[in-house]
């Protein structure tokens, strides 16, 4: 589909020669997929930066700089998957290729990373000194052409620099809604279509507000059955600061429980690993923008899970948090 089998078998075309760099929360460089090395000699990834640290929050903190751009969001790694991969289980599009990799997102806290478009700015011009021949920014924010770091990606674009741009994630909000930088003059906007059909099933909750038949998502992992007894309980992942993420551990036990947590910046691999770690027995992600989405868990979650849609998801919120609540009936898909 994307031509990228083609390019390596028939024409030899790995990006040996080609510096491609990544600006993103980071790389998880030790994984043995995407070399399992930084900086050193035969290592694929010999040039990157982190720009701001693990404990970065906005103006106001400190920023502390380091040499190891290491990933601990998870966002950047996948990108670097993609594009770095080296097999066996993750072939990415140009694995021969030297990468860098410019660190400008925090560690998350209660689902929230922080950055600014000074570092954002940094990143962008390091890449630029250090050679990048191709540059990707799989990131961005509603806003215009003229913002200030999709101006100057411009600029790189005009001094000979292949800049790619992920256009957003908010195609349910019309054809025409993008994200800045990919608005930018020049950028290559990278977006993609999804024909996505529910192949799940559904579910009646029950709760102090009433209840309701709800449709569910595929299963995060296929080889998993979201499959429980009737009157199993369902409750909320109450996070430290009052919010429903599951994106860091706590104390509270939900043994024999479905955990319910809002979609959030961390991925659902990390909510999986957290709810199954206390106790959980399955999970329910809601989606924060209408309809459904596609999630993932890690190979050691052993806990099945799917998502929801908000509307639905704003029902369930609203039901545990006037009281017990249950699935009446879980049918197998």
């Amino acid at each position: 589909m994307t031509g990228v089998a083609q390019a390596m078998q028939e024409f030899g075309l790995d990006g040996a020669g080609v510096n491609v760099c990544i600006i993103d929360s980071g790389v998880d460089y030790n994984h043995p997929e995407l070399g399992g090395c930084w900086k050193t000699e035969g290592c694929p990834w010999q040039l990157g930066y982190d720009f701001l640290g693990d404990e970065y929050r906005g103006e106001g903190t400190p920023l502390k700089p380091s040499d190891f751009p290491m990933d601990c969001l998870g966002h950047g790694t996948h990108v670097a998957g993609i594009i770095a991969g080296r097999g066996p289980q993750v072939h990415g599009v140009a694995p021969g290729a030297t990468f860098g990799m410019y660190r400008v997102y925090s560690c998350p806290v209660n689902g929230s990373s922080y950055t600014d478009s000074s570092i954002l700015l940094q990143a962008a011009e390091a890449a630029y000194n250090d050679g990048c021949n191709v540059i990707n920014v799989s990131l961005g924010l509603t806003g215009w052409s003229e913002d200030a770091f999709g101006v100057y990606l411009s600029t790189l674009v005009d001094k000979g620099v292949n800049v790619a741009a992920a256009v957003g994630n908010d195609g349910v909000n019309g054809l025409q809604v993008a994200s800045a930088p990919a608005v930018s003059h020049n950028l290559i906007s990278v977006g993609s279509v999804e024909n996505w059909s529910n192949t799940g099933n559904a579910t009646t909750i029950s709760t102090p507000a009433g209840e309701r038949t709800i449709g569910i998502s595929e299963r995060g992992r296929n080889d998993v059955e979201f499959i429980f007894p009737s009157n199993t309980p369902v409750v909320l992942f109450e996070d430290d600061d009052g919010g429903y993420t599951g994106c860091n551990p706590t104390g509270a036990d939900y043994t024999g429980s479905v955990v319910v947590v809002n979609r959030s910046d961390c991925p659902s691999e990390t909510q999986g690993d957290i709810v199954q770690s206390q106790g959980g027995i399955g999970m329910i992600v809601i989606n924060n923008v209408p309809g459904f989405t596609v999630m993932g868990l890690n190979e050691g979650t052993t806990i099945p899970a799917v998502t929801v849609r908000n509307e639905d998801g704003e029902f369930i919120i609203n039901g545990i948090e006037q009281g017990d609540s249950t699935l009446l009936i879980w049918t197998k898909p």
